[in-house]
C-alpha cells in the first residue's frame, strides 16, 4: 500500500538551500517508481550517480496503481516517475534528472561548456521526440502483446481502461491484435533505429554522449538501449561499434545496479521470447 501525503508543486519554492543534501535537512526524497519503466529508470541512475538515498514507492502500472485518486493528485498524467523532495512534487523524467543535478550539484552530471550542455539537452528530450512512444510500441509490438492477447477479452478491456488517453488506448489495442503489422509499427521501428544510428555519429565526437564524463544525456540513453537487447534486438549496433563500446561501459558502471535490481523477471522472459520471424519482420521493416 503506498501512503501519499499533500505536498507542494515544482514552482511553489521555499526559501531552503537547494544545494545541501537532503540528508543533512533530516528529510529523504520519495520516489514513486515501477521496475520495467525506462522513465523510472533513468531517474533512479540519475539518483544513484549522485549517491542520494531515498524512499521507494514502487506502482503495478498494469493494476491501475497510477491511476488512483491520490497519485493523480500528486501527477496528474497518472504515469511514473515522481518525486517529492521536502514536499515540492517534480513530476516528468527530464525534469527531474535535471532538477536532480541542480539541486544536488555534487558530483555534477552535466558538461563544464554551455555548448556541451546544450547538446546534452538534446539527447535528454530525444525520448519526448518520439523514441519513448517507439520503445513502448516496439516493445508491446515484439513481447508485452503475448502477454495480453492471451487474457479474456474482458480482462483485456480492463486493462486498457486503466490507460489515461483513449488515442493511446486504440494505439495499442491494435499493436495487441496486429503485432508487428499494426499500423504506425514501422515508423516506431525506424525512429527506435534512427537513435542508435545518431548515437553512433554523437559518439565519433566524445567518449559519452554529448562529453568526455558520463551525463544526463546516458542516464537517459541507457535505458531505451538497455530495452533493445532485452528484446534480441542488439543487431541494431553489430555495424555501429562505438555504440557497442558505449553500451558496454555503461552497464559496467555501478550505479547500473539499480535497473537489474528491480528487474521483472516475467516479462525478461517475455522479451527473451522473440522469435526469428519476428526479427526478420524488424529487418523488413527497416530495409522498406
Amino acid at each position: 500500500m503506498v501512503s501519499f501525503t499533500a505536498p507542494r508543486r515544482a514552482g511553489m519554492r521555499s526559501s531552503r538551500n537547494l544545494y545541501i543534501s537532503s540528508q543533512e535537512y533530516g528529510y529523504m526524497i520519495e520516489f514513486y517508481d515501477n521496475d520495467m519503466s525506462t522513465c523510472a529508470q533513468k531517474v533512479r541512475l540519475v539518483l544513484a550517480a549522485k549517491g542520494l538515498k531515498y524512499q521507494r514507492h514502487y506502482l503495478d502500472i498494469r493494476a491501475g496503481e497510477t491511476q488512483t485518486p491520490e497519485y493523480l493528485k500528486l501527477n496528474p498524467n497518472g504515469v511514473v516517475p515522481t518525486i517529492v523532495d521536502n514536499g515540492e512534487v517534480i513530476i516528468e523524467s527530464a525534469v527531474i534528472i535535471a532538477y536532480l543535478d541542480d539541486a544536488y550539484p555534487t558530483p555534477s552530471l552535466s558538461p563544464d561548456n554551455a555548448i556541451a550542455r546544450a547538446d546534452m539537452l538534446r539527447w535528454i528530450i530525444r525520448p519526448d521526440a518520439g523514441l519513448h512512444q517507439a520503445c513502448g510500441e516496439t516493445s508491446f509490438a515484439l513481447a508485452f502483446r503475448h502477454q495480453i492477447s492471451c487474457l479474456p477479452e474482458a480482462t483485456q478491456q480492463k486493462l486498457f481502461s486503466k490507460m489515461p488517453s483513449e488515442k493511446r488506448r486504440n494505439e495499442i489495442h491494435a499493436i495487441v491484435e496486429h503485432g508487428l503489422y499494426a499500423p504506425g509499427i514501422g515508423l516506431a521501428i525506424r525512429t527506435y533505429y534512427k537513435a542508435i544510428y545518431d548515437m553512433q555519429i554523437q559518439l565519433s565526437n566524445t567518449k559519452w554522449i554529448a562529453d568526455s564524463k558520463w551525463t544526463l544525456a546516458d542516464a537517459t540513453l541507457l535505458p531505451y538501449v538497455l530495452r533493445l537487447d532485452h528484446l534480441g534486438l542488439s543487431w541494431f549496433w553489430d555495424d555501429k561499434p562505438l555504440v557497442a563500446n558505449w553500451y558496454q561501459e555503461a552497464i559496467s558502471r555501478p550505479e547500473f545496479s539499480v535497473i537489474t535490481d528491480y528487474m521483472n523477471e516475467d516479462y525478461l522472459s517475455l522479451m527473451a521470447a522473440v522469435t526469428q520471424a519476428e526479427h526478420a519482420r524488424v529487418k523488413q521493416i527497416l530495409g522498406e
